[in-house]
């Protein structure tokens, strides 16, 4: 994740840092939804770039609605309660931001 890497986790005062926590985000999505889906990381990549191609806004939008649902379903296993609203905003951010260094598109969605 080359974007990943122009983050700082310098300034922060917990134990994880920006870089970190910016890490973890699209990680725990590819561990427990994406790759149980998708067999390689890239595979789903090229489903994102097929997907932006059509003319149905929903299809297009189909990574993020599959994004949203995950965080809006997803329990914890640490805490065994639903993430937080900063947390899903931090890992949409993320996955956003991952997908438009791939995908090379304008991603219309916002988180």
């Amino acid at each position: 994740m080359a974007w990943l890497s122009t983050l700082s986790n310098e300034g922060t005062h917990s134990t994880y840092g920006t870089y970190d926590t910016y890490g973890s985000c699209p990680f725990n999505y590819w561990l427990n939804s994406l790759s149980k889906e998708y067999p390689t990381l890239w595979d789903w990549i090229v489903a994102v770039k097929a997907e932006r191609k059509s003319d149905d806004n929903m299809t297009r939008k189909g990574w993020a609605l599959r994004l949203i649902s995950y965080l809006n379903s997803y329990i914890s296993p640490v805490t065994h309660r639903p993430v937080s609203t900063d947390y899903k905003n931090m890992t949409g951010t993320t996955v956003k931001g991952f997908l438009k260094a791939h995908v090379l598109d304008e991603l219309d969605c916002r988180f």
